[in-house]
């Protein structure tokens, strides 16, 4: 987990963590009193963006997610930021850079926030992705002892919402097991645990699964990426 951060020095550490999954992390996640002004931060004419979130839980800090898209490729938008963050007022370096396939990542923090910019290129030339603004002046904590998983398993990322009676939770676990296993190993957690398993759906590369009991509901996407298994856990109470 993530404590508050005072300067743009421990970027490093927290930056690494704000890579997400788009699809499952933001899609069901959407809440309520915001806290950040998008019209605060440098947004170039050419990028539509729309909320996706207003007060998201992401590695314990509370953030504030917009999705864009552009009719143009990422490039003119990476060399927007690049210079409009070129450097903080002491003149040490203003931004990270990093590339995970298939994301280009710029992250900078200013005046509490940590700011991080994804995106990346469609087929047709076009580009999309996200915004976020996150508040490290009010770092969370966020309990993952409840989160099932193998032993010697990581949590890379959690993120917590409330909308009204409505609870989610979209946490990203890692490990050097194989899919087989952790299906096996989840198949045999919430059946034990009571749960119904809903849907079973095995592809080439990955395996979806959906529990259910009672008012929770749990969907699991499990696949190889970057040489190691990753699992996607979203569980929602209504």
């Amino acid at each position: 987990m993530i404590n508050a951060i005072q300067t743009h020095k421990d970027i490093n550490a927290v930056y690494r963590t704000t890579v997400f999954v788009p699809a499952l992390l933001y899609c069901l996640l959407i809440t309520h009193s915001s806290w950040a002004n998008l019209a605060d931060y440098p947004t170039p004419s050419w990028l539509q963006f729309n909320s996706v979130a207003e007060n998201m839980v992401i590695n314990s800090l509370p953030s504030e997610v917009y999705y864009f898209t552009s009719e143009s490729s990422s490039a003119s938008t990476l060399d927007y930021y690049r210079k409009q963050w070129q450097s903080h007022p002491d003149y040490s370096p203003g931004y990270r850079e990093s590339w995970v396939s298939p994301w280009h990542i710029l992250a900078r923090t200013e005046e509490g926030k940590l700011i991080t910019l994804q995106i990346q290129d469609d087929s047709d030339g076009t580009s999309l992705g996200y915004f976020t603004i996150a508040d490290m002046s009010r770092a969370q904590t966020v309990e993952t002892s409840d989160v099932p998983m193998m032993t010697g398993s990581k949590i890379l990322n959690q993120s917590l919402s409330e909308d009204g009676d409505k609870k989610s939770s979209v946490t990203l676990v890692s490990n050097s097991f194989s899919i087989s296993s952790n299906t096996d190993f989840y198949l045999s957690y919430y059946l034990d645990e009571g749960w119904t398993n809903d849907v079973h759906q095995e592809e080439s590369d990955s395996v979806t699964l959906v529990f259910r009991k009672g008012r929770q509901e749990a969907n699991l996407v499990i696949r190889q990426l970057f040489g190691v298994t990753q699992i996607v856990i979203n569980t929602v109470i209504q």
